[in-house]
């Protein structure tokens, strides 16, 4: 393998913050909770926990080799795996998954960030002072029927990671990474302490009986999915 003049990550921080960014996702962040709470509360806490350490982590470890060991993108990491090893050809759709499920993924993040920067133009200008769940419900369908304004603001979410991605590993996705990833830490901490009392007296007590539910895995292992993919992240590291 010939590999002496790929990129690497400035550092390990830098690395795994960007790495972190990935995980916490807007599936973690987002949809968690809510669908935490529709489908059994802590139970589905509990399968979501047994999907990561049985399936999450070996695929997890195998990226960050993979992707160390080859330095390549993910669908010619596989295809030099699979010739080197001589191997069945049907493990390139390894790589192949590696590309479709970041895609897939950004078709939806790109609609939820278009909310979001619309919600946080809402918020600067106080639109949700005394505002009910009825009016809140109002509110979106009214934003989001707006097609024009979703366009634009998918537009500039859009040119915005372009940006980030074209500036390079360490100046652009490192670089917002490290001034980011600590804000959302502070976020996250004084949100978990505002509605902590909230989630222990509903969220996490729901009925028991919708543990069952066939689909809870399906969902656990759908969040879970859209957590790991690090293969290309890996392949910026040093030997």
């Amino acid at each position: 393998m010939n590999n002496k003049s790929y990129k690497t990550w400035a550092n390990r921080p830098a690395f795994l913050l960007a790495t972190v960014g990935g995980a916490v996702g807007l599936g973690n962040l987002w949809r968690f909770p809510y669908i935490a709470g529709e489908n059994g509360g802590g139970g589905f806490v509990i399968v979501y926990l047994a999907f990561v350490f049985l399936f999450g982590l070996p695929v997890l470890s195998s990226e960050l080799l993979i992707g160390r060991k080859c330095h390549k993108s993910a669908l010619n990491s596989m295809r030099e795996l699979v010739d080197l090893h001589n191997a069945n050809s049907i493990w390139k759709l390894i790589g192949w998954l590696s590309v479709l499920g970041p895609f897939v993924g950004f078709t939806l993040y790109v609609v939820v960030c278009a909310w979001s920067i619309d919600y946080l133009y809402l918020a600067s200008i106080d639109a949700f002072k005394n505002i009910n769940g009825e009016s809140s419900g109002n509110l979106f369908n009214q934003r989001t029927a707006n097609s024009n304004l979703q366009i634009l603001l998918s537009a500039m979410f859009i040119s915005m990671t372009v940006w980030v991605i074209a500036r390079g590993v360490n100046k652009g996705i490192a670089k917002v990474s490290k001034i980011l990833m600590p804000l959302l830490f502070f976020i996250i901490a004084i949100w978990s302490i505002m509605v902590m009392g909230h989630i222990f007296s509903r969220s996490m007590i729901k009925d028991k009986s919708s543990t069952s539910s066939p689909p809870i895995s399906g969902v656990a292992v759908a969040l879970l999915y859209m957590m790991i993919n690090f293969l290309v992240h890996s392949s910026f590291l040093g030997k």
